[in-house]
């Protein structure tokens, strides 16, 4: 491993779902045509559909600060990690959406394409403007990636040599499972931002990038702080 990260075990299966993810919306932006493949990404809406991803894409709003929150009471130096990625993340994705200007998928339909109709969800406020990157995709990736960096550090799924229990071996693999959970979780997310029609396929690859090259960047800047008194302080629980 790169001296460099020396101290932290990197979560090289969310990892390597990001980068197929990254792949997968670079090419389909690339290659395909771009009100094609947002029609057809929204090709199935339901009720029931619509009204969970109009909740469910709001956890790149508020939930990370709920998380960093609630990782007081674990290690304050995580929480304080989580804190300022997305601190971060926000301080260079929002100037970039200025920079950038890109119509919204409802804006450009109003000015390239009058006659395309749009599913749009009631009680989504809408928005025309500044699409690239998708904010909220930078969120939920820089949120489940930190949580899967957490668990691969975690002292109860470290590898122990001497460690000859089946049992014990087992709570290895929580990680695993735990990274590719996390990575479904985002990459829905993201999705709910088409669903919803307030981005293109480009948007999610643009946020998803960003918020994975923000995180490692600040784990190299940070990548001491595990050895610092502060590290492992936590809130007391009350009994």
């Amino acid at each position: 491993m790169d001296k460099r990260f020396a101290n932290i075990r990197l979560p090289y299966v969310f990892l390597t779902l990001t980068l197929v993810f990254l792949l997968v919306t670079g090419l389909t932006a690339l290659l395909g045509d771009r009100m094609s493949v947002q029609l057809g990404l929204n090709a199935y809406h339901r009720p029931w559909l619509d009204t969970f991803m109009r909740y469910y894409t709001r956890i790149g709003e508020f939930f990370p600060y709920l998380i960093a929150i609630g990782l007081l009471f674990y290690k304050a130096g995580w929480s304080l990690f989580l804190v300022l990625d997305l601190a971060l993340a926000g301080l260079i994705v929002q100037p970039l959406k200025y920079l950038f200007h890109t119509l919204r998928p409802l804006g450009y339909v109003h000015l390239h394409c009058p006659d395309v109709n749009l599913p749009l969800v009631e009680g989504v406020r809408m928005g025309e403007f500044y699409s690239f990157p998708s904010g909220h995709t930078v969120s939920i990736f820089t949120l489940f990636l930190t949580l899967s960096i957490i668990v691969c550090n975690a002292e109860q799924y470290l590898p122990d040599a001497e460690t000859t229990n089946k049992s014990e071996k087992k709570r290895l693999w929580v990680p695993f499972f735990l990274q590719i959970l996390f990575f479904l979780l985002a990459t829905l997310g993201a999705y709910s931002r088409i669903y919803l029609n307030m981005h293109w396929v480009e948007d999610l690859f643009g946020g998803a990038l960003f918020a994975t090259v923000f995180t490692f960047l600040l784990l190299f800047l940070t990548r001491n702080w595990q050895k610092k008194a502060f590290f492992g302080w936590k809130i007391k629980k009350m009994h």
